[in-house]
């Protein structure tokens, strides 16, 4: 059977699934490979993206195809969960030294949007160091504990040697949800960029890689939604204590989007996630949409700043049309 044998063409459905990241790896697989033979079916996937620009693909996703019981039922778990999550500013205090459930706190690492992490030594079954998430209390409603159950969620499902593994997950005494993670040494790729200029050949080995991490979580139903220099992680050599740029981790899935257990009320309908200058065009319009091709467009830029050593956009002023980075490689 050629490669483009009509009993290959994609149906509508299986267009939009594709665009959406929903379709299945293997029939992925062989769609892209089967419109890289097929000038009409390139040119149809075309179309439909045109003719579904400027709307959220996964809200096609959310009203009607995968609506199913087993969405109910986690979301149920999800509403179980939750009330065990204090939601008011007057949540327990944590910080340095404290000790919980076999765990001791050595140092903050980290504060975002919905929850702050902790490096600190697991000193039972097995003593090792780890990454501790917490719960960020939201003053303002449900989103945040919500946000924080799901994320550990997808990191729970998602196994990728580039994605940090989930050890353990649970409250404290004081009733303060946490997730224990594999704990990295490395270094955030905005600091590698600031002491040094990576060789050519090694920011495209770089990309690679990371194209390669986020087309997993793309089939795995999850949009990371913020993309960007800071939440990667470059590995240090065990032995020497150099940066390995063939140890990348893409981080913080806090704000990200799990196609088959996102609630529809998770995002407002006009709330804007993620870091403005990394942010997709429909990312930043007055009703904000994102599927798939928002982490692609983010991962673009940081190529281009890779390249670069700069944006090619100053914060969010987009206009004129930047120059390409061939001409503003510092190489």
């Amino acid at each position: 059977m050629s490669r483009t044998s009509p009993t290959n063409h994609p149906t509508s459905n299986e267009l939009h699934e594709f665009l959406s990241g929903r379709l299945p790896s293997r029939r992925a697989e062989e769609l892209e490979t089967h419109i890289n033979f097929c000038p009409p079916c390139s040119n149809s996937l075309e179309k439909h993206s045109e003719l579904h620009e400027g709307e959220s693909l996964l809200d096609w996703d959310d009203k009607a195809q995968f609506r199913t019981d087993s969405f109910v039922d986690h979301q149920n778990v999800l509403d179980d969960e939750l009330g065990s999550i204090p939601i008011s500013c007057d949540s327990p205090q944590i910080g340095t030294g404290m000790e919980f459930n076999g765990y001791c706190l050595n140092s903050l690492i980290g504060e975002g949007g919905n929850g702050i992490v902790y490096r600190a030594t697991q000193r039972q079954p097995v003593r090792r160091t780890v990454a501790i998430k917490f719960a960020k209390p939201s003053a303002t409603g449900f989103s945040c504990p919500h946000r924080f159950l799901l994320e550990r969620q997808m990191l729970a499902g998602l196994k990728h040697p580039s994605i940090p593994h989930v050890y353990d997950a649970g409250l404290t005494e004081n009733g303060l949800a946490y997730f224990v993670m594999e704990y990295i040494e490395g270094q955030q790729l905005t600091e590698v960029l600031r002491g040094h200029q990576l060789p050519l050949s090694d920011c495209f080995e770089l990309m690679k890689l990371l194209c390669d991490v986020v087309q997993y979580a793309h089939r795995n139903g999850v949009i990371h939604r913020d993309l960007k220099p800071s939440n990667i992680l470059i590995e240090r050599d065990h032995e020497t204590g150099e940066i390995d740029i063939r140890r990348p981790w893409v981080i913080d899935f806090g704000i990200a989007k799990n196609l088959d257990r996102d609630a529809p009320t998770m995002t407002g309908a006009n709330e804007m996630l993620g870091t403005l200058e990394y942010m997709s065009p429909e990312q930043l319009g007055v009703k904000p949409r994102c599927d798939t091709r928002s982490d692609v467009y983010a991962l673009g830029l940081i190529f281009y700043e890779l390249l670069a050593f700069r944006l090619p956009f100053s914060r969010i002023l987009r206009f004129p049309t930047p120059s390409g980075p061939s001409q503003s490689m510092k190489y």
